[in-house]
């Protein structure tokens, strides 16, 4: 028969085992959030000159530049733009080979929740600039798919959560099991410690 000791050790030494699958996925799903909120927040405390420039003169706030001014026809047939909450960032950065030379390519893309004079709905207005080496600097507005923004969130928010309810469970687990281990293990009473040997050959002496 086990000993207390030996119980609860061998309870303690099968928790990590128990655990591993889900503290692994937590670990992936904390770094695939942080991959997408660290982008938004580094955008929002630093926001790029040029795509800012653009958003304030969309909604009348500043005039567009003239090398800028093509870019107003994304926009012609919504109107002005009445509000902008940017929900989403993606900074990045590429490097390919054109007539034999290496260019370097950074990529900034934020999306807007925006609200525009001629529609009713909220849409979802991305404007990107891409910056290359030796082309000068490139920029696009599209409008973006609500879904795919929603799902963008939601699906590694839902695996980080099921992920630390995993882990925490294992845990409660395992504590439970060191308790269960230590509840079912038989006290010696008077009587049996009357009756041990003693190593030396001798009898405990009863109190």
């Amino acid at each position: 028969m086990m000993t207390l000791t030996e119980r609860v050790v061998a309870a303690m030494f099968l928790r990590p085992k128990d655990r591993a699958v889900p503290l692994v996925l937590l670990v992936i799903s904390s770094v695939w959030m942080a991959a997408l909120v660290f982008p938004l927040f580094y955008s929002l405390c630093f926001p790029n000159a040029d795509i800012r420039h653009i958003v304030r003169a969309f909604e009348g706030k500043e005039t567009l530049q003239k090398d800028l001014a093509p870019l107003r026809e994304a926009t012609l047939s919504v109107g002005r733009l009445k509000r902008a909450i940017q929900v989403a960032a993606y900074l990045g950065a590429s490097a390919g080979y054109e007539h034999g030379e290496s260019h370097t390519a950074k990529t900034t893309e934020l999306s807007y929740l925006a609200w525009f004079e001629r529609r009713s709905k909220a849409t979802i207005l991305v404007v990107s600039r891409t910056e290359t080496e030796g082309s000068g600097v490139h920029f696009d507005i599209r409008e973006g798919n609500p879904f795919d923004m929603l799902r963008l969130y939601v699906l590694p928010a839902s695996v980080l959560a099921g992920s630390i309810y995993w882990y925490r469970r294992q845990g409660y687990k395992g504590n439970t099991a060191v308790e269960a281990s230590a509840a079912t293990m038989p006290l010696l009473v008077p009587d049996q410690i009357e009756k041990s040997p003693d190593p030396t050959g001798n009898q405990f002496r009863k109190l």
